[in-house]
């Protein structure tokens, strides 16, 4: 199942949502942000990640090259000793899996990873949720949800006691993977140079969806500019 979110381009830029991005370190290539970013956010220890996420991002960073800057993040909302920044590291230097991922290509007679990974990928920033999140985060994620900036004072001072207590209460926890409410792995953000989200999405979406919906953004973001 996947959630398509996407933004339409003529909102007010103040009323888009921002993506959050921390990363604890980089493991491969220049991880910086361009004209118009997409972000696979993931898991090492996820089947459906390498099944279908790592190899649709693998095709889009060939097929689109320097028109769309293709990010990986790998991150973890569970299984903290399996999802880790040096397992990702073995993925990316030897194509080494490790957990459940192992498991599916094991039985699938496929002892490792063979999808060339080529685009940056860094990690995300894990911690305890007390030392990460601070309230600059517990604003963000409350005005995540639309109707917080209609609800009376005392409905959201209760509910940013909520989300202050969900956010810092964890341990550990993932910073981008936590602070943007992401519904689980792989995720996907498209998004330009300032951070504003484009379009969003969990889970599986075609190739053909996907270039549909670069190529509408990458389409209204060169007319915006031309009208500029």
């Amino acid at each position: 199942m996947s959630n398509l979110h996407p933004s339409p381009l003529n909102r007010p830029q103040s009323s888009m949502p921002t993506l959050q991005l921390k990363t604890a370190q980089t493991l491969q290539g220049e991880f910086r942000l361009r004209a118009l970013n997409l972000l696979v956010v993931f898991q090492v220890n996820c089947p459906g990640c390498f099944v279908y996420a790592l190899p649709l991002a693998a095709t889009l960073h060939h097929r689109y090259g320097d028109r769309l800057n293709v990010l990986g993040l790998s991150t973890a909302f569970e299984d903290f000793d399996l999802n880790t920044a040096e397992h990702t590291q073995w993925l990316l230097e030897r194509g080494e899996i490790v957990g459940a991922t192992k498991l599916h290509f094991r039985y699938q007679g496929e002892s490792s990873y063979t999808v060339p990974i080529r685009f940056p990928v860094a990690f995300d920033q894990v911690g305890s949720g007390a030392e990460l999140f601070d309230e600059a985060d517990v604003e963000h994620v409350c005005h995540l949800t639309p109707s917080f900036v209609h609800m009376d004072l005392e409905k959201q001072s209760r509910i940013r006691a909520r989300v202050r207590q969900q956010l810092q209460g964890r341990s550990p926890a993932a910073y981008t993977f936590s602070v943007n409410q992401f519904q689980g792995t792989p995720s996907w953000v498209l998004f330009d140079a300032n951070s504003t989200i484009l379009a969003q999405w969990f889970g599986h979406q075609s190739e053909s969806e996907v270039m549909s919906i670069v190529d509408h953004v990458s389409d209204s973001m060169s007319l915006f500019q031309r009208q500029s």
